[in-house]
């Protein structure tokens, strides 16, 4: 149930009570007010509230408790009520002589929209405290009233008070109404247009006035801007071809200036630039203002390029395709080189035939040796069987096998490998020696490693190096 209805409801109940029972009883007191502010202007409207206030903040009861309900407990708060537009209420409330514990109290609170600005303050709200209630009913007109605050600005006529617009009456003074007229004391009121001036100052024709005084004269004139009849029969204009700055009231143009120059400025003939080559710019005649030529094509291209060995970029290309110049990339090593020369490959022992040694890319990485390498063997009237291989003192990796068809006519064996290490260097290697091995695998006749340039069959169609070639890269 909602607190209205239980208070409501108690009050009823005990209204009944109050009625059966002897002197000494609870006392239900019937409070009215009418409530004003400092201007006598009542509050309209308003909306009243009363509050218990015990001690402590203890829960109230009633005493003597006849009908014992939830132990004779009362609500603290009464039921809202509307002031009526002249300012009245009435409500219910238990006499504080009727409540447990003793010394309670009420506290009145009064909300208003009041007056609206500018003759009011707009929206109020105030309480009244330590208000106690006794009897069979008691007013409390003086003790909210006399807390109230005005709602409107206080109203003067002369020397009199006058309280709100329409709601008082001034019997002591005259009253200045504007200039030109007055109001005696019990005058009605009413203003007449006998303020006005006999004949207001007035502004003349095609002037306006900036304002008008109480009694009707005009503040002070202005003039309208020029209107077209202040134009000259003929203004000054710009000749063909050149445009206005501006225009003046008059119709003057203010200035003059030329326009960029048009098509009909081009040269019969202009300059061009010829084939393949591109110009700079145009001028307003449609000549070029210089030429630029296309960079080389492909057809000046070398046949055959210079280029950057495995392991090392270029820094640039040139027009005709060579490399201007190579760098070894962050992360890698200078790529080693070294050639393989003649000797004899033994068929019972790995040969040396070539080392390199790597430096590590950096310090701070793991990384790996990339390598090839390719020669050739040839041997007597028997055929040369070859194997070959990288070793790094440890490790053996890039192994390969070859033996030719027919040792009687002087074959060859052609070996060649390419690709990586086996393993990761860590970053604690800062360089590996790799060592080219090879062993002749036939039974007589050692094999015999050629000096120049051997040709590979199919897939391989060009004269290949013998050498060893060995860079390193990062990993990581």
């Amino acid at each position: 149930m909602a607190r209205g209805s239980n208070w409501l409801a108690a009050a009823l109940a005990f209204a009944a009570l109050a009625l059966a029972a002897p002197a000494a009883a609870q006392q239900l007191t019937a409070v009215t007010g009418t409530i004003t502010d400092p201007n006598t202007l009542p509050y309209s409207g308003a909306t009243l509230q009363a509050v218990l206030i015990t001690a402590g903040g203890a829960s109230p009861t009633l005493t003597p408790c006849t009908n014992n309900v939830a132990g004779c407990a009362i609500q603290q708060q009464s039921p809202a009520v509307t002031l009526s537009p002249t300012g009245t209420f009435s409500l219910s409330l238990w006499a504080n002589g009727s409540i447990l514990p003793a010394g309670s109290t009420y506290t009145f609170i009064l909300s208003t929209r009041g007056v609206p600005p500018p003759f009011g303050f707009g929206p109020l709200s105030f309480q009244v405290t330590g208000v106690t209630i006794s009897g069979a009913s008691q007013n409390v007109s003086a003790t909210i009233s006399g807390a109230a605050p005005a709602q409107t600005f206080a109203f003067s006529g002369g020397t009199g008070s006058f309280g709100a617009l329409g709601g008082g009456t001034n019997n002591s003074a005259t009253m200045i109404c504007g200039t030109g007229c007055s109001l005696a004391p019990g005058g009605t009121g009413t203003l007449t247009a006998t303020g006005f001036a006999t004949v207001p100052t007035n502004c003349g024709a095609g002037v306006m006035a900036i304002g008008i005084l109480a009694n009707g004269n005009a503040t002070g004139c202005f003039s309208n801007a020029p209107t077209a009849s202040a134009l000259n029969a003929t203004p000054t204009n710009c000749g063909a071809g050149v445009m206005a700055i501006g225009i003046l009231a008059n119709g003057n143009a203010t200035g003059c200036f030329t326009t960029a120059p048009t098509a009909s400025a081009l040269a019969s003939t202009p300059t061009n630039c010829g084939a393949g080559v591109m110009a700079i710019g145009i001028l307003a005649n449609g000549n070029a203002t210089g030429c630029f030529s296309n960079a080389p094509t492909a057809s000046a291209l070398q046949v055959t390029p210079t280029n950057c060995g495995p392991g090392n970029a270029a820094i640039g290309v040139q027009a005709n395709g060579n490399a201007t110049g190579c760098f070894t990339p962050p992360g890698f090593s200078a790529l080693q080189t070294v050639g393989i020369t003649s000797t004899s490959i033994s068929n019972t022992t790995a040969t040396l035939l070539a080392t390199v040694t790597v430096a590590q890319p950096s310090s701070t990485c793991t990384w790996r040796i990339f390598a090839n390498y390719a020669f050739g063997a040839g041997g007597g009237s028997n055929q040369s069987h070859v194997s070959a291989a990288l070793w790094d003192g440890t490790n053996s990796y890039l192994p390969s096998d070859n033996g030719s068809s027919n040792g009687s006519s002087g074959g060859y064996s052609q070996l060649s490998a390419s690709g990586q290490s086996s393993v990761t260097y860590s970053s604690a290697t800062s360089s590996v020696t790799l060592k080219l091995y090879a062993q002749s695998v036939t039974t007589t006749n050692p094999s015999t490693l050629t000096s120049t340039g051997v040709t590979f069959g199919s897939p391989i169609s060009s004269s290949v190096p013998f050498q060893l070639q060995a860079f390193g890269a990062c990993m990581n």
